[in-house]
């Protein structure tokens, strides 16, 4: 699983304890399964630092979101976590809302 080093950082505390991924066009499932153990990488090009257990796995809407998820991904609020989703995985939304 690749993150930001500093949620791999978060991860390593203990500060972050979930994650969300968008599913990707034409996925029915998500392609991390429970039990399945995954190298945590902070970044592509990065060796894995740490060993994750998916422990739950759900489908939800990334604007159920709340200040407790967000704090669970390491982030200091739903904000962050927004802008760091958006930043991710659509800069040109983040950039028209500046």
């Amino acid at each position: 699983m690749i993150l930001r080093p500093e949620i791999v950082a978060a991860v390593i505390d203990g500060r972050a304890t979930q994650t969300r991924r968008p599913v990707r066009p034409g996925e029915e499932r998500c392609r991390y399964r429970p039990g399945g153990s995954y190298a945590v990488q902070p970044g592509r090009t990065s060796n894995a630092v740490c060993r994750i257990v998916v422990t739950h796995v759900e489908r939800r809407r990334l604007g159920e979101v709340t200040p407790e998820d967000a704090a669970a991904e390491g982030f200091a609020g739903v904000e962050a976590f927004a802008c760091h989703w958006l930043d991710l995985h659509d800069p040109v939304y983040r950039e028209a809302l500046e």
